[in-house]
């Protein structure tokens, strides 16, 4: 009846009992691939989210079909579309203490559930998060990830902007570390998410300018994010370093549970820094964005392009460049020549001014051309730029693809 969303291993359709019950479900939508590991991915996916599926916050799993060239997974629908949306969109928790208590907990027993069942998700963000049309309910979702074991040696899967220094595996290299362990980081960074509408940093590595500032001194998440005295020396036994000095799932929901207020006060907000207050202003207002001009259905993932046109993504790799602001060294810059056609629509990251603080030697990033042959562009957020003269600097978007 209608496409929910895709990621990287498929694409959700809304559907209906065709056998007249009206009822509806989501069903995931994947490639067979027999004998491969894509295959074994599937099977895993469908073992996990079959062992906790029974939970009041866990999406239900149904069943699944297959065809020649496809494999279905059926789930129940959840109308209220993901979390993200509930914070980038809707405002649904702003400055709504109880609701954000209620809404958390529920999120930290699906995670305990999971765990007591022996399944590890290993990829908690926003938008593996359904909710209710009222944002009271949520759901956990796709375990295409999750692993049966809660100790594991595989780096740097998941969603880099959730993704503990552990996972990562760059600056922190443990021969194995625990999943568990890891997923409390990632629940933490979702919190601050559900609080002040932004992550307290892009990546949790020190070539991060906000995570440093973090790392030099705790207390500094507060200059960050608008976020409470309580939440921050919550977020600070949440956000150690070390794995293994990290506070239990079991201790997080007991810590959230004692929290009365989440948000910065309005007293501590008229002492804090320009930047927190911006934050803090821009979350208040957020709401549906209009269209840009030129582009026609945000909805149905098109853009009303004209001819000879593209819409580009460009995203980072490991390491942002500074803009620069000339085109000279075009030749030298990857990036640049690719997306200077007049007409282009740009995909761009909204850490743009926390790109420009970087101080990187050099651009290692990628671009994605989305219209071409078998890519559909995600909807994402603005900015979005249609580009009337040739770009000027390097921009990319934030997130693990297209």
């Amino acid at each position: 009846m209608e496409r929910l969303g895709s990621g990287g291993f498929g694409v959700v359709y809304r559907a209906e009992d065709f056998y007249g019950t009206g009822r509806q479900y989501a069903v995931k939508c994947l490639r067979r691939t027999p004998d491969t590991a894509e295959h074994q991915r599937q099977c895993r996916e469908c073992w996990a989210h079959g062992e906790v599926s029974d939970h009041p916050n866990v999406i239900t799993f149904h069943d699944t079909a297959v065809d020649e060239q496809y494999f279905f997974m059926i789930f129940d629908y959840c109308p209220g579309g993901d979390l993200y949306g509930m914070i980038a969109k809707s405002r649904m928790f702003y400055r709504k203490d109880d609701l954000i208590k209620r809404v958390f907990v529920q999120l930290l027993d699906a995670v305990q559930h999971c765990v007591d069942n022996g399944v590890f998700h290993r990829d908690l963000k926003p938008e593996n998060v359904l909710c209710s049309l009222d944002g009271s309910q949520i759901y956990l979702t796709d375990f295409g990830l999750a692993a049966k074991a809660n100790y594991t040696s595989r780096h740097g899967i998941g969603s880099r902007s959730t993704m503990s220094p552990e996972a990562l595996g760059e600056e922190v290299y443990l021969t194995s570390y625990s999943v568990t362990n890891s997923d409390v980081w990632s629940l933490g960074i979702i919190l601050c998410n559900m609080v002040s509408g932004h992550c307290p940093w892009h990546e949790a590595t020190t070539r991060d300018k906000r995570f440093r500032e973090f790392l030099s001194n705790p207390y500094d998440l507060r200059r960050n994010i608008p976020i409470s005295r309580e939440l921050c020396a919550l977020l600070m036994r949440v956000f150690t370093f070390n794995p293994f000095a990290r506070i239990s799932l079991q201790t997080f929901r007991e810590e959230v549970g004692k929290i009365d207020r989440f948000f910065m006060s309005e007293e501590d907000m008229a002492y804090s820094p320009d930047r927190i207050r911006e934050l803090a202003s821009g979350y208040a207002k957020r709401g549906p964005t209009p269209l840009p001009s030129g582009m026609s259905s945000w909805g149905d993932d098109e853009f009303d392009l004209a001819e000879g046109s593209r819409v580009v993504l460009v995203r980072r790799r490991y390491r942002a460049a500074p803009a620069s602001p000339e085109f000279e060294g075009a030749a030298e810059n990857p990036v640049a020549p690719a997306i200077s056609a007049v007409g282009d629509v740009v995909l761009t990251d909204p850490w743009l001014a926390y790109m420009r603080e970087h101080e990187a030697p050099e651009s290692d990033v990628e671009i994605i051309d989305l219209t071409a042959p078998g890519l559909c562009p995600r909807p994402v957020e603005p900015p979005v730029l249609r580009v009337k003269t040739p770009i000027l600097c390097p921009l990319w978007l934030d997130g693990q693809g297209a």
